[in-house]
């Protein structure tokens, strides 16, 4: 009800800037616009107004929607027109793209209720295994840690906690620097691109191969922090990337041949219950 009147209110303030032209007044169902045999109709404006605008701002809205619609129009026309020999290519072109259209969202559906997307670790470990070469190291990864100190706090105890490997002493180093308030990047447990260790550092080794091959701790200072990285493990670039890292990669792999490999054989079967229809001829003979 409140739209209705809203409406009705837009459209008595609209009669001003409208009303010029002749095209619309409260009581008539003219159109408010015409171009050809194109008319544009007041309620076809309904969905673009809000209630919490005012009549002044409905009635700016209406003049702008009107002369967008207007242009649109024109410049519709004006293609058609010019494109007027080409019409039997667009009229292909636009059931090109119908039919693309409706068998795509037709093979979504249907993949949607068919695919099965349940992989093993299995599954993935096996085309890893026979798929190494495909999945090469573009730059160094890592398992490491990183952890800034304030100046003053740092200690060759703290230094030699963090250091250490065991769960045991790694653990106590955790709740040193949480309640400490230390800042720690903790890459222990997952392989990362070294490029995102060094990010919370100041490093200027340039030379990532030659650093990780000889490194396994890391220490730098300025005026206010001290810096520590230990490395726990690395693969340089060119090597083969651990298979738990490119899990992601092989499901999409295996998805996308599993898509294609469904989709084939619901095109097999859809063709082969209208070939038992006599719904398929083939004349191939030259």
């Amino acid at each position: 009800m409140r739209v209705r009147l809203l409406l009705s209110l837009i459209c008595l303030a609209a009669a001003v800037s409208c009303g010029k032209f002749g095209l619309y007044t409260p009581h008539t169902e003219k159109p408010i616009a015409k171009v050809g045999e194109n008319e544009l109709y007041m309620r076809d404006l309904e969905n673009i107004f809000n209630t919490e605008m005012t009549a002044e701002d409905s009635a700016k809205l209406i003049d702008s929607y009107i002369n967008n619609w207007v242009r649109s129009q024109v410049k519709k026309e004006a293609a058609q027109k010019a494109l007027s020999s080409q019409r039997a290519h667009i009229e292909e072109l636009v059931e090109q793209y119908r039919t693309s259209l409706t068998t795509y969202m037709f093979e979504n559906d249907y993949v949607a209720s068919h695919l099965d997307t349940t992989l093993t670790t299995e599954q993935i470990q096996t085309y890893y295994n026979k798929n190494r070469d495909n999945f090469l190291l573009a730059g160094p990864i890592v398992k490491a840690a990183v952890v800034r100190i304030p100046a003053k706090n740092s200690s060759r105890r703290i230094e030699d906690m963090f250091k250490k490997n065991t769960e045991k002493d790694w653990d106590e180093f955790v709740a040193v620097a949480q309640k400490n308030g230390y800042k720690l990047d903790d890459y222990s447990r997952e392989w990362v691109d070294f490029s995102t260790v060094i990010g919370h550092i100041p490093f200027y080794n340039s030379n990532f191969d030659e650093f990780l091959k000889s490194k396994k701790n890391y220490e730098v200072a300025d005026e206010q922090y001290k810096y520590l990285m230990k490395i726990l493990s690395f693969r340089l670039a060119g090597d083969y990337m651990p298979a738990e890292r490119a899990t992601d990669n092989i499901r999409k792999i295996l998805l996308a041949a599993r898509r294609s490999e469904l989709v084939r054989t619901m095109e097999d079967s859809l063709v082969k219950v209208e070939t038992d229809n006599d719904r398929v001829t083939i004349n191939n003979n030259q």
